[in-house]
């Protein structure tokens, strides 16, 4: 576990000396560049009079002064010496990181095997480390980033003789080696203002949090431990805030995280010490963050606030972990309710002394609504944490209304999808089925479906009142226009639906034939309002869910006794209008840019999506609706006893209902001006036509077979006239005016 940790903190401080040199060089870079005078030139310059005549060049009218001196020596460009520079800095870091290795491994050999005695083996590592110290002081001013390694090194190395001489040879009290400890920070602190470089805490802080990982101990006295990483974080704060380097506080805080899950913190017995250590701490880095903030606003960068958010989950999740053991969960509920009064102040404390909102304040803000939405599930049972945060949703909901705030909006919605997520993945799921609950009619789903209501109260106050919303000067909330939050809310209640009426069926062994009209319903729901609100990613979903609704209810298992009047072809007919619904809205949709919001338009939908759904919807309700109708012609049939007759009588049923639809569908298409019924009808006449010549001819007695061509000359003259007498009617629409 230890040398897991001492890998992954290796890998985190090498990106973040990465990302500390890019930013040297590019501090250099803007302080050193200059702008090279250009060549001077004389121009040749016509005199007035005739006597003296200028000599002109005839290749040029231009000559320059002087030609520059060509060096010998080959010319780099800045690109080619900064990567020079950057492999330089790697292998002199590495190099260091190694050397304070090599030190802590020597130290074990010689401690187990007994070579050099306790004080000399202190001794060495200090004297090492003043020589590491003065060579990065006689370079700090032409090699900055290679000073600063190497005297980094010889401050880990100080580090770690410091703690080896109590914690490991127990050659000074427990005061002596802290005394020395505070003196090598304050050595660290004043050399830092000389070297003038990051590198140098940042490998500090690495020597002395890899000291108890190379001597291999697990330090009994865990007071003395805590008080020793105390000491390296108030180190870190002075060196962050006075030099602006908020790589040494990223550095730090990786590392106390990492040492103090691989110590004995976590243990029983230390909880005490524990949270003594987690409360300073947190303190430590909130403070950090704080001055920051004040000393200079504008430096903050991204580093600051993952600092700052870090620390915050950070050190919560470790007190929780460590007061887990022996506090109650309502106690839990009320350190975290603490955690959220500490942000709650802090944020209005910034709101109260800015005139500009800034990301510190949003942070602050965002992180007491977080610790006040999570005290909740800490000390309470699931039901009352569902209830708790969609009352919490709609009170952000109802604030963002009222003065127009997007970020109320971005948390209001936020808390409706933990809502929907919660009341499904553990209400319902966890929790499971009590043998009192009744069908639909209990607690979870009467609770879903009130969460449902909620978030349509919201979509519609968030549509009345959409002119009200200002811009947030946060990038994070500029983009959060009142309708991504009704898409947003539109999308997760109806899937909120769709997924706890599964579950109720499923959980309940309840039967399943309505539930492919219940997502039919609700994917004609979706594609109206995708359309309202222009959303493409909802009407995509839901014409997804239309179609896999249509496949599950038509070829589902019915039990059904009487042919015609049964719930089998109610329900096809049902999908086949509500197809029809789909394609008929899709087909009128405006065709026009919808100005929802002065900051926000609607587009049109695009014309390939409105030509393939009206013209697919259309198709395939007309497609499920023959097939419900001869699926039900043959299930008549087959009530009859077995015998030729049936056989012919069925096939020419078939047929002449087939003539009947398609001539229906070419009144329609003649009336409507619909290309597609006109061209589907002409398709379903030819597979009669087909059919009968074909396949019915061959089974059919006389009598039928004069029964099945009388109806087809006669249907076939009909539609003949029919295309004669509405020719020029026919020829309009096909040009184009209609889909």
């Amino acid at each position: 576990m230890s040398f897991i940790a001492i890998i992954i903190f290796i890998i985190l401080i090498v990106k973040v000396n990465s990302l500390s040199n890019r930013i040297t060089v590019l501090e250099k870079k803007s302080q050193s560049v200059q702008v090279s005078p250009a060549p001077v030139t004389v121009a040749s310059v016509a005199t007035p009079e005739p006597v003296i005549q200028p000599v002109v060049s005839t290749t040029s009218s231009a000559v320059p002064i002087a030609n520059p001196v060509q060096s010998p020596f080959p010319v780099y460009t800045r690109e080619q010496t900064h990567d020079e520079v950057k492999t330089g800095t790697w292998f002199a870091g590495i190099g260091a990181l190694a050397l304070v290795m090599a030190l802590g491994f020597l130290l074990r050999y010689a401690f187990v095997h007994n070579i050099i005695t306790e004080p000399l083996r202190v001794l060495l590592g200090i004297g090492a480390g003043v020589i590491c110290l003065g060579i990065g002081y006689y370079l700090r001013n032409k090699y900055a980033d290679y000073a600063g390694i190497v005297a980094g090194a010889g401050l880990g190395l100080m580090y770690i003789s410091a703690y080896a001489s109590h914690a490991s040879y127990h050659l000074v009290s427990y005061a002596t080696a802290l005394t020395m400890i505070f003196v090598i920070s304050v050595i660290g602190m004043v050399g830092s203002t000389y070297v003038r470089s990051s590198v140098f805490a940042v490998w500090a802080l690495v020597g002395a949090y890899l000291t108890p990982f190379l001597l291999g101990s697990n330090p009994s006295d865990i007071g003395y431990f805590f008080t020793y990483l105390t000491i390296l974080n108030l180190y870190s704060v002075s060196t962050s805030v006075w030099f602006k380097w908020s790589s040494v506080t990223v550095t730090n805080l990786v590392g106390t995280c990492l040492m103090f899950y691989a110590s004995s913190g976590l243990d029983k017995g230390n909880e005490l010490a524990s949270s003594i250590f987690l409360v300073i701490n947190f303190i430590v880095f909130f403070v950090a963050a704080l001055l920051r903030y004040m000393k200079d606003k504008s430096a903050l960068n991204e580093q600051d606030y993952v600092v700052s958010a870090g620390s915050a989950f950070m050190f919560y999740i470790s007190l929780y972990i460590v007061l887990n053991q022996i506090l109650s969960s309502y106690a839990l509920g009320m350190m975290t309710l603490i955690f959220a009064l500490f942000y709650g102040i802090t944020w209005y404390m910034v709101r109260a002394t800015e005139q500009a909102p800034s990301y510190f304040r949003y942070e602050s803000g965002a992180f007491a609504l977080g610790f006040l939405t999570l005290a909740v599930p800490v000390a309470f049972d699931y039901s009352t944490v569902t209830l708790f945060w969609a009352v919490e949703a709609i009170i952000f909901g109802l604030i963002a209304t009222w003065i127009g705030s997007s970020i109320a909006a971005f948390f209001s919605t936020a808390l409706f999808i933990g809502v929907a997520s919660r009341v499904i993945a553990i209400d319902r799921i966890m929790s499971g089925v009590q043998t009192s609950e009744m069908f639909i009619l209990n607690k979870i789903f009467l609770s879903a479906m009130a969460i449902v209501i909620m978030m349509i109260v919201m979509i519609v106050l968030y549509h009345v009142n959409r002119n009200r919303f200002k811009d947030e000067n946060v990038s994070v909330f500029s983009e959060a226009k009142p309708r991504t939050h009704i898409n947003t809310l539109i999308f997760v209640s109806l899937g909120l639906v769709a997924v706890m009426s599964s579950l109720e069926v499923d959980m309940f062994n309840k039967s399943t034939d309505l539930l492919p009209l219940l997502y039919m319903i609700l994917a004609s729901v979706g594609v109206l309002l995708g359309m309202e609100y222009g959303s493409r990613s909802i009407r995509v979903v839901s014409y997804i869910t239309a179609g896999v609704a249509v496949m599950n209810g038509y070829f589902m298992s019915y039990q059904i006794t009487t042919p015609f009047f049964n719930e089998r072809i109610v329900l096809s007919l049902v999908y086949a209008g509500l197809l029809l619904v789909i394609a008929y809205a899709v087909y009128n949709a405006q065709r026009a840019e919808v100005v929802f919001t002065e900051r926000d338009i609607i587009k049109p939908i695009a014309h390939d999506e409105r030509n393939l759904i009206a013209k697919g919807g259309f198709i395939v309700a007309n497609i499920i609706a023959l097939a419900a109708i001869t699926r039900e012609i043959m299930y008549y049939f087959e009530t009859i006893s077995e015998s030729t007759s049936r056989v012919n009588a069925e096939r020419v049923t078939i047929s002449v209902t087939w003539l009947l639809y398609g001539v229906g569908l070419l009144v329609l298409g003649i009336a409507k001006k619909l290309i597609s019924a006109r061209k589907l009808s002409v398709v379903l006449l030819t597979i009669v036509i087909i059919k009968i010549f074909l396949f019915d001819t061959a089974g059919l007695s006389d009598i039928y077979r004069f029964v099945a061509y009388g109806i087809l000359g006669v249907v076939l003259l009909v539609v003949g006239y029919l295309y004669n007498k509405y020719k020029e009617r026919i020829a309009g629409f096909i040009k184009g005016e209609q889909i």
